[in-house]
């Protein structure tokens, strides 16, 4: 058993390959970082990140192909690859934060709370523990603020991607009549 996560090793230690442009996804990173619990089953955790990946790659269509259209056929380099010639779109576009690629940062950030919401939403219906307990942990609340995070980072992916698209976001705007 992991450490922290109750998972096993072999669960933790899988990427989910995506379509050769988008980067792949980290399932042990996904667990770990957003504290996915135990009694979650390695299916439910594919699909969640699965999903979460194919819905991602739908909506961010345009900006892939503006990048091929650049001659890009990734967004960032691969690590497997080793074909100099290659010119990614985030090393023409150099932004980085500690070291990576912004916009690989925001593409895996989007996954990962795009996964936790579809996760969130499914898990809701076997949990057992009675309402009060669960309802800050995986409430409607809960739920809509990892939806809003990933439309903020696919957003921040649109604007960079797309010159003059503001990027679709939501920016976490509440408005509440007391």
């Amino acid at each position: 058993m992991a450490a922290l996560t109750g998972k096993p090793p072999s669960t933790l230690s899988r990427t989910i390959g995506n379509d050769g442009f988008w980067p792949d996804v980290d399932v042990r990173a996904w667990i770990e970082a957003h504290r996915i619990p135990a009694e979650y089953q390695d299916a439910l955790i594919l699909e969640c990140l699965r999903t979460a990946m194919v819905e991602m790659n739908r909506d961010l269509r345009e900006c892939k192909a503006a990048a091929i259209a650049l001659g890009h056929d990734r967004l960032v380099a691969d690590p497997a690859i080793n074909d100099s010639d290659l010119v990614t779109w985030a090393e023409a576009h150099p932004e980085l934060i500690d070291g990576e690629p912004v916009v690989a940062v925001l593409y895996r950030n989007a996954a990962y709370n795009l996964a936790k919401a579809k996760a969130l939403r499914r898990f809701a219906t076997i949990d057992r523990r009675p309402v009060a307990e669960n309802e800050a942990k995986s409430g409607p609340d809960t739920e809509a603020y990892f939806l809003d995070e990933a439309q903020q980072n696919l957003g921040g992916i649109q604007m960079r991607m797309l010159p003059g698209n503001p990027g679709k976001t939501n920016h976490g705007v509440y408005v509440a009549l007391l």
